[in-house]
């Protein structure tokens, strides 16, 4: 599915200059069922870490939150429909992307370390790393 959803969108971008709906559609989607699989390793805890749980819950929290908030202050930089921080071939450059090209991949990849760290779980924070791995992908591609 993310192959799928960065040939489209490689596709949108060099042919449309933005997102066809259908494309940032199913990217979300992607993210979604992402995040699902984060918070049922957390949840689970397949592979514990060997951190305590108050520490770990306090790291998490401080790092979700404060991903949720980057989040959330890029999106509302953004004039709706636009969800990738261009307008019609036009940067976004106030808000949060005065500070980073990509703060809603930032703020998103937060909430999910943060998620990981709280459930105290090696394998939700390896399914992080998943995620963290193809930021360099998904930047080039936009």
């Amino acid at each position: 599915m993310a192959a799928t959803t960065r040939r489209r969108a490689r596709h949108d971008y060099g042919e449309l200059g933005r997102l066809r709906p259908s494309t940032s559609a199913s990217a979300y989607l992607a993210y979604g069922l992402h995040a699902a699989l984060i918070a049922v390793a957390a949840w689970r805890k397949p592979r514990p870490l060997p951190i305590g749980a108050r520490a770990a819950g306090a790291t998490g929290l401080i790092l979700a939150s404060a991903g949720a908030s980057l989040y959330a202050a890029a999106q509302m930089t953004l004039a709706p429909p636009e969800t990738s921080g261009t307008r019609m071939g036009e940067l976004a450059t106030g808000g949060a992307y005065r500070v980073s090209r990509n703060p809603q991949l930032v703020g998103w990849g937060l909430v999910l370390l943060g998620a990981a760290i709280a459930g105290r779980s090696a394998a939700a924070l390896g399914l992080w790393a998943v995620f963290a791995a193809s930021l360099p992908g998904t930047i080039r591609d936009e």
